[in-house]
């Protein structure tokens, strides 16, 4: 046992007892005592009532604890996981002589939920690397990829590595700065030194030596985004001296050889200008998109606009490839519609409009959005873009995930889709009073529904009629779906909001969608109260049977099947009531008969969404009404 001399900084009271007791110290920096053999602690003092003298207790080696050494939070697509996906993810590295069983500990980006994403059973040996997926899949099977169940936010946000004991983080990254797509961020190898952008990410290994430690500032626009109905130029600059605008017109990010932007642009026709500044020695800032629409180019929009692929893959239907449905893209306007006055007025004072903007491959290509919408849940990043002509104000650009949305509506030709804001906002939602008379307006998801088998996709008119028995002659008006959500919010139950947009992809018109929320634990939580934690939320399945949960599990809706199963006894009439609301289930199947929908009596279905909220109740809400209001099927 090592003796060594200890001074206090006062004068003991004869009936005190001074001990020290060591602190274990998660720096992985250890002083120089160390390198020389020497037990290292830190110390920490206490007082105890006793008679007795100064007793000291030398502490262990330590061990140095397991970090976060590095975090992409923009994939921009050049990494990939086992699902094919752009995901996130975060570099958990063991730096000690020793073996680490992570099991029991936790990642979060909240500091009040440590324990928001806990890892399996899995250890990391000495100076091993392990890449975790912030996807927000929450998948934990040790034998697998792991994904957390949260995304990491690009704008800036908090990192942190929790011990299963609880206590202060072993490693935190407090209030990270804004993350730019292609760079992670992290230590130089050797964990000295402050924070850096790597310019070339190594996830499971060594971080390199240098990085970068500042970005380009924010780029700024003369001419604000919208219709145009004149020639007109626009002139963009940046914030950071010296610092030169690289530009595309194609819906790509910017790069360092793409060309510079030295003069106003002429704008004549419908344009999407993407920039990025650069300059030697810093981050690129990133990439901002401007579209403005010319009214005319949409009208006359070709069937084969230039820099697009002439198929969209192969659709499928029920798993087969189905001639019916086609190869071939289709950009061309219908003469018949665009020639009618009134239609094109509609085109720029009527509605709002979404202007996405990506790269053509990801909207387009064979493993793109549209090329292959059944390809499971693909994301994209895009830039999102929203204006509305009849209010100046109602107006945002913001980054997001797309991908395709629905079931079967993923084999048409226009397809749905779904925004995702968690990984690119810094709350990991959109800040925006989207729909007028509602008083929720935090989304972290946004769907844009096509009208599905209401619409033009499965009319006689497109050629594609009795593709199944629910497509119906009549179909195409596009307003059941929202028609019957309405009527329920006028009825005093809650259902999604919406509003019809025109949608634009990457300059062409694309279509009348409708813009509403998607019932997820934000939303619940948003309406009806308590934290998200507290909302399980389970929609029907996407294709086949059985059901898709979104939020926490489905435990509450299986014990409800279970119930409802049986109902043997008065005590089971008694429990399900108490589980599911009865007014609400009522009111909910009123509009559902009343509407003659009969989209929901398979043993697969479940209405919409069912959230139990802090009361304990399940809430049943719409979620597709397109197979209502027909004159010769019903419920």
């Amino acid at each position: 046992m090592e003796k060594f001399r200890f001074r206090a900084s006062w004068r003991p009271r004869p009936a005190e007892k001074m001990a020290v007791s060591p602190i274990i110290c998660q720096d992985t920096s250890l002083p120089a005592m160390q390198r020389k053999r020497r037990p290292f602690f830190r110390t920490r003092l206490s007082l105890l009532v006793s008679t007795l003298g100064l007793a000291l207790m030398p502490a262990p080696l330590l061990r140095a604890a397991p970090v976060i050494s590095e975090f992409l939070a923009s994939n921009p697509g050049t990494d990939t996981d086992a699902f094919g996906e752009s995901s996130d993810w975060i570099e958990i590295h063991n730096p000690d002589a020793t073996a680490v069983n992570l099991g029991g500990w936790s990642l979060t980006d909240n500091p009040d939920q440590p324990k928001k994403w806990v890892f399996p059973d899995i250890s990391l040996t000495p100076q091993q690397f392990l890449v975790v997926r912030a996807s927000g899949k929450n998948l934990a099977d040790p034998s697998a990829e792991l994904h957390t169940g949260f995304r990491l936010k690009a704008s800036g946000g908090s990192l942190a590595l929790y011990p299963p004991q609880g206590g202060p983080a072993a490693s935190a990254w407090e209030n990270y700065p804004k993350q730019f797509a292609g760079y992670s961020y992290g230590k130089p190898a050797g964990g000295n030194g402050p924070a850096v952008w790597f310019s070339t990410p190594t996830p499971g290994e060594d971080n390199a030596s240098a990085g970068l430690t500042d970005y380009v500032r924010d780029t700024h626009f003369s001419l604000p985004r919208g219709f145009l109905d004149a020639p007109a130029t626009v002139t963009v600059t940046v914030d950071t001296p010296g610092a030169e605008i690289r530009h595309t017109l194609d819906g790509s990010e910017p790069g360092p050889a793409s060309p510079l932007l030295t003069a106003p642009l002429p704008l004549s026709t419908t344009t999407v200008l993407r920039v990025r500044g650069f300059k030697a020695g810093l981050v690129p800032s990133n990439t901002d998109t401007r579209t403005w629409i010319f009214p005319s180019s949409w009208i006359s929009q070709p069937d084969n606009p230039p820099g697009f692929p002439v198929t969209w893959g192969n659709p499928l239907r029920n798993g087969q490839l189905n001639s019916s449905l086609g190869v071939m893209a289709d950009y061309g306007m219908d003469a018949g519609v665009t020639n009618d006055p009134g239609i094109r007025s509609a085109l720029t004072e009527t509605l709002p409009v979404v202007c996405l903007t990506g790269q053509v491959d990801d909207l387009f290509g064979m493993d793109g959005i549209n090329g292959n919408g059944r390809r499971g849940d693909t994301e994209k990043p895009v830039a999102v873009e929203y204006f509305n002509p009849a209010d100046p104000a109602d107006r945002f650009s913001t980054r997001a995930t797309l991908q395709a949305h629905g079931g079967g509506v993923r084999e048409f030709a226009k397809k749905a889709y779904r925004l995702d804001f968690s990984g690119t906002e810094a709350d990991g939602a959109l800040h925006h009073p989207l729909f007028p008379g509602g008083s929720h307006e935090v989304f972290d998801q946004l769907v844009l529904r096509s009208g599905g088998h209401d619409s033009f996709t499965v009319s006689p008119a497109a050629g594609l009629s009795s593709l199944d028995p629910y497509d119906l002659a009549g179909h195409g008006t596009y307003i059941r779906d929202q028609f019957l959500r309405r009527t329920e919010n006028e009825m005093g139950l809650l259902s999604p909001r919406g509003r019809y947009v025109h949608l634009c992809l990457n300059g062409l018109y694309w279509g009348l969608y409708d813009l509403h929320e998607r019932p997820n634990a934000r939303y619940a939580a948003g309406y009806e109260g308590g934290a998200e934690e507290d909302w399980d939320v389970v929609h029907h399945a996407q294709s086949g049977t059985g059901q898709q949960v979104v939020d926490g599990d489905d435990a509450a809706w299986n014990d409800l099947q279970a119930l409802a199963s049986s109902l043997s006894t008065p005590a089971d009439i008694a429990a399900l009531k108490a589980l599911i609301g009865p007014d609400n289930l009522i009111d909910h199947l009123l509009v559902r008969i009343w509407a003659g929908d009969f989209d929901w009596l398979g043993p697969a279905y479940m209405p919409g969404v069912d959230g139990v909220n802090p009361t304990g109740n399940i809430a049943f809400y719409q979620n597709k009404n397109w197979y209502a209001l027909h004159r010769t099927r019903g419920a």
